[in-house]
């Protein structure tokens, strides 16, 4: 396997874990909020709302994610 690809085959991995360890820390902390679902929102949530948004991270990972790939198949075989 070439190095370029096992490099990304480790990224995607490392992302992978990472956002299982998200989701599972999400899942629990749903779990222990019970029945409150109307909770009041944290402080560093209102100062950074776009920053702790769950939903908002994933777009911009993917689109970066996207970018990325689109560069590196650019220069790896230039072109058209």
């Amino acid at each position: 396997m070439d190095g370029n690809y096992a490099y990304m085959v480790f990224l995607a991995f490392l992302f992978n874990l990472f956002a299982l360890i998200y989701t599972i820390r999400a899942a629990r902390a749903q779990a222990l909020a019970k029945d409150e679902r109307d909770s009041e929102i944290p402080k560093i949530v209102r100062e950074r709302p776009y920053l702790k948004n769950p939903v908002f991270l994933s777009y911009v990972l993917f689109a970066s994610a996207t970018l990325l790939l689109i560069f590196f198949l650019l220069f790896r075989f230039g072109s058209y």
